[in-house]
């Protein structure tokens, strides 16, 4: 992976353009949720979402994936996610 193996995966989503489409995916999560208190929010929608997203890419990810083919891979498993 062209450098990536060294990043987090905070910076993995901010170079491939991400962040922003899963903040998207969270607020989706989270519409139905009106009053749940932030601790709830965090171990319930927002935590379970980052590990199982960075599950999949650690599962897809090879050392030779460039940082375009790595946006695809984020981006098609969150709007899979959005069209369930």
């Amino acid at each position: 992976m062209t450098g990536c193996s060294e990043k987090n995966f905070e910076e993995i989503l901010e170079m491939t353009g991400e962040m922003e489409h899963l903040a998207e995916l969270i607020r989706h999560l989270s519409k139905d949720r009106e009053g749940a208190s932030p601790d709830w929010m965090m171990e319930k929608v927002i935590h379970p979402v980052l590990d199982e997203l960075e599950s999949y890419i650690s599962s897809h990810v090879s050392e030779e994936i460039s940082i375009r083919e790595l946006k695809s891979l984020i981006h098609g498993w969150i709007e899979e996610c959005l069209n369930v």
